[in-house]
């Protein structure tokens, strides 16, 4: 329903946010180049966005609430499975597909896993007396060189993270 929604989007990313801020320095507050791109304060872009635009989702009774990677296996049989079904949305029963979506394609833009992972992998780099700072110098010249190989919008993402961390390395 459309206030199983308001409460799912809306309320609880004003209260993420608010948790979020209140461990960090005001400055994240403020407005910021990303990745070259000028963004205004979150208060701004928070009291901007179009919540009706979402609020309206699908909703359906078959839905998963939490569709990542991590939750779907491809069987012998050639069928996709999905593993880790959430029970409720926002405490109701009809959930929205939307938000499946939009998991999924979360997962496509970046990796939760591996990102959660790299600590581990660091510290196991650590514990086993690997030189992280090696590791990272060789990953840099392996993305230079990947760099050319690929379409020109993934190309120049793994161009631009080598120049990065070849600065870094410096």
């Amino acid at each position: 329903s459309e206030i199983d929604c308001t409460n799912f989007y809306k309320d609880k990313t004003l209260s993420r946010l608010d948790l979020f801020l209140s461990n960090r320095e005001d400055s994240y507050k403020k407005s910021h180049i990303v990745n070259g791109v000028e963004t205004e304060g979150i208060d701004n872009l928070i009291s901007d966005f179009d919540w009706d635009s979402i609020i309206n989702g699908k909703p359906t009774k078959i839905f998963h609430g939490d569709l990542q990677f991590d939750n779907v296996i491809y069987g012998n049989d050639r069928n996709f499975y999905l593993l880790d079904w959430r029970q409720d949305f926002n405490g109701g029963d009809v959930g929205d597909v939307y938000y499946d979506l939009a998991k999924m394609y979360g997962g496509i833009l970046m990796s939760y896993k591996l990102i959660k992972f790299r600590k581990v992998y660091e510290q196991w780099l650590f514990d086993y007396g690997y030189d992280l700072l090696k590791v990272k110098k060789i990953t840099s010249l392996i993305f230079l060189n990947m760099a050319p190989l690929h379409e020109k919008e993934f190309g120049d993402m793994l161009f631009f993270k080598s120049k990065k961390m070849l600065q870094n390395d410096k």
